[in-house]
């Protein structure tokens, strides 16, 4: 029963592909909300009682619950269904964003003291961690189901390339909203998913299999074992190459305030324009990807590897502007590629 499923569904909807591209767009709020805070940041260490340091920890209790989503979310595809997940999801994304603008507002307005102003600001993190993290793990398993084993990693770099192209879109978003009023990228990032929730009024989600077969018998129960079986070496990689860009990111504010030695509203532009170039260079990197998918997954896997290490060490020379710019566009490349694979790998 289960194999005539799935064959249903891959049937039914290659004959359609307009679907994954209407579920990838579902993602889109992650890469749009990561680029525009991370070029926000020096403008909220300007506006808040928080340094680099106490915005990193912030940073990171929303990453620890956005780690735990993960998990548990795709456990709960089978009895919750993608419809009420992914909107689950985008309304408390959306939540979280009231909430950081609450919090910035309360403190400007001398409502709040720090202590408080810290405590609101780390809600709306944790509240962010556990919805956000919803989104790219429903759509890559909707992707399993919307496609074959022939075409899947086509499918992971449809859903990797609109996350690059909100990347790409959230810095512009942020430097222009910025400008407008210092409040202004909270309002964007709380309206988007909202408009996509709008948007996708009449899609038909991807249906789950039958949540009552046999946990041995269930598609996503299946994926999970193949996760525990992938080699060590193989899932060392993915946790790494995601640490190094989650750290590559937040660092590079700091990196530029010192090298530019300037305020935070150029630091601001010099940072939108990084990351615009470096979701440019994701965007195309999974374009040639799905056009030119490897022979060999594992070797490239591996490549890719080596050279974010190669990037990482390069961080720890005499920086330069120049080279702190080299070093992001091609670790952005080489994530580009990594991503779609091991997802890929994954999944089979």
């Amino acid at each position: 029963m289960q194999t005539v499923l799935i064959k249903f569904f891959s049937q039914q909807h290659i004959a359609r592909p307009i679907n994954l591209k209407r579920l990838a767009l579902s993602v889109t709020p992650v890469g749009l909300g990561q680029a525009a805070l991370l070029v926000y940041l020096p403008i909220l260490v300007d506006i808040t009682p928080l340094g680099y340091s106490q915005w990193a920890q912030l940073f990171a209790l929303g990453m620890l619950f956005y780690f735990v989503g993960s998990v548990l979310w795709p456990l709960l595809l089978p009895t919750l269904g993608y419809k009420r997940i992914i909107h689950w999801s985008l309304t408390g994304f959306s939540a979280s964003m009231a909430l950081l603008g609450l919090g910035l507002v309360a403190w400007n307005q001398n409502w709040i003291g720090p202590v408080s102003c810290i405590t609101v600001l780390g809600f709306s993190r944790v509240i962010y961690g556990l919805f956000a993290s919803a989104l790219v793990p429903a759509c890559q398993a909707g992707c399993i189901q919307l496609s074959n084993s022939d075409n899947r990693l086509k499918g992971f770099s449809t859903i990797s390339l609109y996350l690059a192209l909100s990347r790409t879109l959230g810095p512009l978003l942020a430097l222009v909203a910025a400008a407008l009023h210092w409040l202004g990228p909270v309002l964007v990032l709380l309206m988007f998913p909202i408009a996509i929730l709008l948007a996708n009024r009449g899609f038909t989600y991807p249906t789950t299999l039958d949540s009552n077969a046999p946990p041995n018998q269930s598609l996503i129960a299946r994926i999970n074992l193949k996760q525990l079986k992938a080699p060590l070496a193989f899932l060392m990689i993915a946790m790494a190459a995601t640490a190094f860009a989650s750290s590559l990111q937040f660092m590079a504010a700091p990196i530029l305030e010192q090298l530019l030695n300037s305020d935070s509203q150029a630091t601001t532009q010099w940072l939108g324009a990084l990351l615009v170039s470096a979701a440019l260079v994701t965007a195309i990197a999974h374009f040639l990807q799905s056009k030119m998918p490897p022979q060999f997954p594992t070797a490239r896997m591996m490549g890719i590897g080596f050279l974010l290490a190669a990037c990482g060490l390069g961080l720890f020379t005499q920086l330069t502007l120049g080279w702190l710019a080299l070093m992001v566009l091609i670790a952005s490349a080489g994530l580009a590629w990594l991503t779609p694979l091991y997802s890929t790998r994954l999944s089979q």
